[in-house]
């Protein structure tokens, strides 16, 4: 699904057994929700264990309307035995926010976290 004003957009990928929700632009409370419902009933087409991609770097709304849905659905998808989190999140939540590099974050299921910083290539 992508969305025309958010430009967001929710893959599943069963050959990887991954579920990406890449979040980008300014949704509208009502688009965040269709997005992430559609989140977790594309989890359903993947196996047990399925690794959670979500990309936030680029959204630039983070009002508790727009990010409500997206954890609600992160819950719903945790139920569903997702394996692996991973969370790219905007440079200003990196450790050195002049670089502009994205922070991505890796939570298993038993809820340890690692962080490790990429560049940002455009």
């Amino acid at each position: 699904m992508e969305l025309t004003q958010a430009r967001s957009e929710v893959v599943a990928d069963q050959g990887e057994n991954t579920l990406h929700l890449v979040l980008r632009g300014r949704p509208t409370p009502e688009e965040a929700t269709r997005l992430a419902v559609e989140a977790v009933t594309s989890a359903r087409h993947l196996d047990t264990g399925f690794t959670l991609v979500t990309d936030t770097s680029a959204l630039g709304d983070r009002s508790n309307d727009v990010v409500e849905p997206f954890v609600r659905a992160r819950d719903q998808l945790r139920e569903m035995a997702c394996g692996r989190m991973v969370s790219v999140v905007a440079g200003e939540s990196a450790e050195d926010p002049t670089r502009g590099d994205h922070r991505v974050e890796t939570t298993t299921s038993l809820a340890t976290t690692a962080g490790t910083r990429v560049p940002v290539t455009d």
